[in-house]
């Protein structure tokens, strides 16, 4: 004879540690999220340092070829080698390496605001999977149902976000990185005991 009171008092406990886990789970990913937010609002304020100090330059660049065209007319006057002409070429030395330096500026920016993108990517497949992870507790807390199979994809979609996000912040923020990498290892390592 089968002892149904037994079995259902094993099954609320284990729909009960479940929730519990599946609760910790969603903190663990907010707190990640939180981290990922803060890095993108930094990195939104090194772009705009970054093109405050292009717009500098390209005043810096008005104001010397003023100066150089001002010379270079002057210069005109006179027919032989002086040492203005010297000065001169000297000044347009200065201005093509400042263009040169302008031009490295630009692609930093160009490369930050990319890196930009794919954060924001980042974030809003985090955001979709706290939002799924909300909607499967729920679920659950209503059904008392559970799907081993669904939890462990998501875990395992979870667990690749979060690579690529330690793969970026190592690149651009080495010690949030670091810290992204072993949130991602530990998150790991307690889904393979879970799911296993």
């Amino acid at each position: 004879m089968v002892n149904l009171g037994s079995s259902s008092g094993e099954s609320d406990s284990d729909d009960s540690d479940k929730e519990q886990q599946n609760e910790h789970s969603n903190k663990q990913q907010n707190i990640l999220l939180q981290i990922l937010i803060e890095q993108i609002a930094e990195l939104n304020q090194t772009t705009i340092n970054l093109t405050k100090q292009l717009a500098e330059l390209k005043e810096e660049n008005i104001e010397l070829k003023r100066k150089l065209n001002y010379l270079m007319n002057e210069n005109k006057k006179y027919k032989e080698d002086t040492e203005d002409e010297r000065i001169i070429k000297n000044l347009i030395t200065t201005v093509n390496e400042l263009i040169d330096i302008n031009k490295q500026v630009v692609n930093e920016i160009e490369e930050v605001k990319e890196l930009k993108e794919q954060q924001n990517e980042i974030v809003t497949i985090l955001e979709e999977d706290n939002r799924r992870n909300k909607r499967l507790s729920k679920n659950f807390s209503n059904k008392r149902r559970f799907s081993f199979s669904g939890e462990f994809a998501g875990g395992c979609l979870f667990g690749a976000v979060l690579g690529v996000a330690a793969c970026l912040g190592a690149l651009n923020f080495p010690i949030v990185g670091i810290g992204l990498g072993g949130g991602t290892l530990a998150v790991g390592i307690v889904r393979y005991f879970i799911f296993k």
